[in-house]
């Protein structure tokens, strides 16, 4: 409709323009006429020229006039009318020389030879002005036709347009039922999905809570098991001395009884009383044996379940402080052709509890010297220490007879040994294994090869937090 209305005011200034250009040349025309009749009328020589001014302004306005409307139409009669004015210039041009001289007659008889020239002027420019009114009323229906084919053409779109958001609004509320629907089987899939998740998840809890029942129940089973072997290991151990002590006991309590029986009836001998004392000096020496091997055991027993929580961490050199432990037993290693060697030349400062290397280094040395060199004249230990990151390693080996692959695993089990009966309760690796494991938080691992080597590597952390 813009374009429209733009092409048709394109149009309407066009013809307008050209309307004023016939205007104009129709104007000049009526504009000359009066001036040669009035250049004809004056006898004043200052009117007569006024006149012949005028009339002479007016021919140029009349030329102009026609040149304009050759640019603006170019049709044949513009052109027939720009001829016929060319072919009276010099008959105007004679009228103006006339009435400047007045010679009346000679200039009415030029006039009324040009009459009909110009009375054909006029009508080409009244069929000029007629065919511009037409052709103006041809724009006017043009557009009153376009406008109202426009009209038609917008009331149809506004109709497509209605029956479209008809057609639009009909499917938005078909897809907003169809969403509502899915919103609601979504929902209840949710709900559902929902339920299925807690009743997944109260079995898994339940499961959860039967494993932690049955975890607990292994771990008392386990507790059970170890406590049972723990006992009947303590229980065999300590029954040899205790039982010979016993019988030891009841030996003495009847001699003695025998030896008072005799005192009392008067009887009794040198040679009674002779027997009477070597036979209680050996129980005594018996009793006394078997009563410090029960002894050992049981203090080898509590070493088992040490407890260190009365024990801080300390910082201290443990490079020094293992130096320390390897001198003081310096006097039982001197007894045997065996070396010990420290492998480290800086100090290793640790934050841990100090009391527990001791026994820890000792029952190691004592564990290669009495089962790893059984049988070998010279025998080396090797004690090096290492710091990688936070973490401490003591890397303890020894080239004795090694231990075999099915019995490595047994060697930190309470009461394991491999020469019951000569005073070897099993209990220094077990010992080691709960200092390192329980006191220090650290690692113990064994690898071992026959009659080549045994190597225990040691790992806990460089500071203990209390």
């Amino acid at each position: 409709m813009i374009k429209l209305n733009h092409a048709m005011q394109i149009k309407f200034n066009q013809s307008q323009k050209q309307s004023e250009v016939i205007f104009s040349a129709y104007k000049s025309v009526n504009q000359l006429e009066s001036a040669l009749i009035k250049l004809i009328a004056v006898s004043k020589p200052i009117d007569i020229r006024t006149a012949a001014i005028s009339s002479i302004k007016a021919n140029s306005f009349l030329d102009e006039a026609i040149q304009n409307l050759q640019e603006q139409l170019n049709n044949n009669t513009v052109n027939n009318l720009a001829k016929n004015l060319i072919e009276l210039k010099p008959q105007r041009m004679k009228i103006i020389k006339f009435g400047k001289k007045n010679k009346d007659d000679l200039a009415f008889l030029i006039i009324k030879q040009i009459e009909p020239q110009v009375n054909d002027i006029a009508k080409n420019l009244d069929l000029l002005i007629q065919k511009d009114k037409l052709k103006i009323s041809n724009l006017l229906l043009q557009f009153e036709t376009q406008t109202l084919q426009t009209l038609q053409t917008l009331g149809l779109i506004i109709i497509a347009t209605i029956v479209l958001l008809f057609i639009i609004n009909h499917f938005l509320r078909s897809a907003k039922l169809e969403l509502k629907k899915l919103n609601q089987n979504l929902e209840m899939k949710v709900k559902k999905r929902t339920q299925q998740l807690e009743d997944s998840n109260h079995e898994i809890q339940h499961t959860i809570d039967k494993l932690k029942k049955t975890k607990n129940k292994l771990v008392e089973s386990e507790k059970m098991a170890s406590l049972v072997d723990l006992v009947t290991g303590v229980a065999h151990e300590i029954n040899t001395p205790i039982g010979i002590c016993i019988s030891s006991a009841t030996h003495w309590q009847d001699q003695t009884n025998y030896f008072s029986s005799l005192y009392s009836s008067g009887v009794l001998q040198k040679k009674d009383f002779e027997k009477y004392i070597v036979d209680a000096n050996e129980t005594a020496t018996l009793l006394n044996s078997n009563l410090s091997k029960a002894a050992n055991l049981i203090s080898s027993f509590k070493e088992v379940a040490v407890d260190p929580k009365n024990e801080l961490p300390t910082e201290f050199d443990l490079n020094f402080y293992i130096k320390g432990i390897i001198l003081s037993l310096k006097p039982e290693l001197n007894k045997t052709p065996h070396l010990i060697e420290l492998i480290c030349k800086e100090e290793v400062m640790v934050t841990s509890m100090q009391s527990t290397f001791s026994p820890m280094i000792s029952h190691l040395i004592s564990n290669s010297l009495t089962h790893a060199f059984d049988g070998i004249e010279s025998g080396r230990i090797t004690l090096e220490l290492k710091k990688e990151s936070k973490i401490i390693q003591i890397i303890y080996t020894d080239n004795g007879i090694g231990i075999s692959k099915e019995n490595i695993h047994k060697i930190f089990d309470p009461f394991y040994t491999t020469k019951r009966g000569s005073d070897c309760y099993g209990l220094g690796l077990c010992i080691i294994y709960n200092l390192i494991t329980h006191t220090l938080n650290g690692t113990i691992k064994c690898s071992s090869e026959l009659d080549r080597y045994t190597k225990f590597v040691i790992e806990f952390p460089q500071k203990l937090l209390s």
